[in-house]
């Protein structure tokens, strides 16, 4: 009997896809995980909810297979298996933490719907950015748009929480106290929801930049920087210090 050994580069790629599964389940597993838990143990509707949210903890790692089958299969196109696992975790990720946010706002049905709604709209931003047609450049103001309305909301969240359990803040002005504390958690639930959107945006934006197009935008990014440098050297000249 003749022994076939592995060949080294069959042997890397192994490692690569087991490096590449083990990540996803340990960077974006860890946060479905912390995203179920709250939805299984301390937020209860009814059930069905619960079940689902445990059917969604257990099926992230059924569905981490596939992105990590991608990053094997195609060693050729380093940028697809990697987005491949970014998409699919954050979309993961969004789903368990607003499974969370809508169950939490049971007591709230105006907000609940807002909350709902303010979805729709993150599921719009995210199929925007990966429609090819439309072009990188639209795609990327629209990107950075949500980037500013996301960080804007940061900002306005944590004023409107501070001191909200003492009846105190913008929330409990402006909504009341019960109302202020009941948006807390969903808030920051929501946050996370938009910044896996924005991420996804990025992932689809960016696997549609071609090379010649990325290296343009190098040296244009180059030529930028040159220019930086040049110009205390002209004004210096110019003022008479040389």
């Amino acid at each position: 009997m003749v022994n076939v050994n592995p060949s080294p580069d069959t042997n890397g790629e192994k490692r690569n896809f087991f490096l590449a599964y083990n990540g996803y389940c340990f960077l974006f597993g860890l946060l479905v995980h912390l995203y179920s838990i709250p939805n299984i143990f301390f937020v209860y509707i009814n059930d069905t909810s619960r079940l689902f949210a445990i059917l969604l903890w257990g099926s992230h790692l059924v569905v981490s297979v596939i992105p990590a089958y991608v990053y094997y299969r195609f060693q050729d196109q380093a940028r697809l298996g990697t987005y491949s696992l970014v998409f699919t975790g954050c979309l993961w990720s969004m789903v368990a933490i607003n499974l969370y946010g809508i169950q939490a706002l049971v007591d709230q049905p105006f907000y609940q719907e807002l909350y709902i709604n303010l979805l729709w709209i993150q599921l719009l931003f995210i199929l925007f950015s990966w429609i090819k047609w439309i072009p990188v450049r639209t795609r990327e103001r629209i990107a950075r748009i949500v980037t500013i309305i996301l960080g804007a909301f940061f900002m306005f969240h944590l004023l409107g929480i501070f001191a909200s359990t003492k009846g105190m803040g913008i929330y409990a002005f402006l909504f009341g106290k019960e109302v202020a504390v009941a948006l807390i958690w969903p808030g920051i639930a929501l946050f996370f929801s938009g910044f896996w959107t924005r991420l996804i945006m990025a992932a689809g934006i960016d696997l549609d930049i071609t090379p010649e197009e990325r290296a343009r935008r190098m040296a244009e990014e180059k030529a930028r920087e040159e220019a930086q440098k040049r110009k205390p050297s002209e004004e210096m000249l110019s003022s008479g210090r040389y």
